[in-house]
């Protein structure tokens, strides 16, 4: 597993320093990149070509950012954050595919994850991709760890990486709906009670929700509870 992470290192990076002297693409790479430097100078989530709030998209990818975008050029270094995410995904990928599978599948699981372009393309372009898909992965490998072990810690800690995964990208939240159905399914089927799993996942996620929403609540004319999108 090391030496496929170390291929994942290698192609990732060597994608990082091709972009060195790229300016970004008008994309919403450019959105996360200056909203990370709004934050790291103070400013708290506002529109980057406009002087009125901002919540196009959700707040983690920016805030992960923020600490590395204090120089006058920070977007290296914002890349070099997704990069870092990108190298994790390959090897949580490679830890889902052993719980699931055992050794043989995750190494294969971890390798193609390595080199699929669909993958370490984004590590590097400053948007929510990497750090949304490690997220997914997380929740995908821990959802599985608490269903076999049990244990209200392992489902809080689930319910955590849920709200987490929806602060990356809101549509995540689709995720939450699926987990608690294959949860309580999961649960009734080994005639386990569902609500000692279910409530601390829900309710976890909504509380780390809550500060984003509320925020956003209080500072809008119209009510935007995760993202405009617009």
């Amino acid at each position: 597993m090391r030496a496929v992470v170390g291929v994942a290192v290698v192609v990732r990076l060597g994608y990082w320093l091709s972009k060195w002297n790229q300016h970004l693409l008008l994309t919403d790479s450019i959105y996360y990149s200056l909203q990370a430097r709004q934050l790291a100078h103070g400013q708290l989530y506002r529109e980057v070509f406009a002087d009125q709030p901002g919540a196009e998209h959700g707040p983690l990818t920016s805030l992960l950012m923020a600490p590395v975008s204090w120089g006058r050029d920070p977007v290296h270094w914002q890349r070099l954050v997704t990069v870092a995410a990108g190298v994790a995904l390959v090897w949580l990928i490679g830890r889902l595919g052993t719980r699931l599978g055992g050794r043989r599948l995750g190494v294969l699981a971890a390798g193609i994850a390595a080199l699929a372009p669909n993958l370490w393309m984004n590590d590097g372009l400053v948007m929510s991709e990497s750090i949304s898909m490690l997220l997914v992965a997380a929740v995908l490998w821990w959802a599985i760890v608490a269903v076999e072990r049990g244990g209200r810690h392992r489902f809080v800690v689930l319910g955590a990486l849920l709200g987490l995964g929806t602060l990356a990208r809101s549509e995540v939240a689709l995720l939450l709906v699926l987990v608690v159905v294959w949860l309580g399914i999961s649960r009734h089927r080994s005639g386990q009670r569902v609500l000692p799993a279910v409530v601390p996942v829900v309710g976890v996620a909504v509380l780390m929700l809550l500060p984003w929403v509320t925020f956003n609540l209080a500072r809008f004319e119209r009510p935007v509870v995760l993202t405009t999108n617009d």
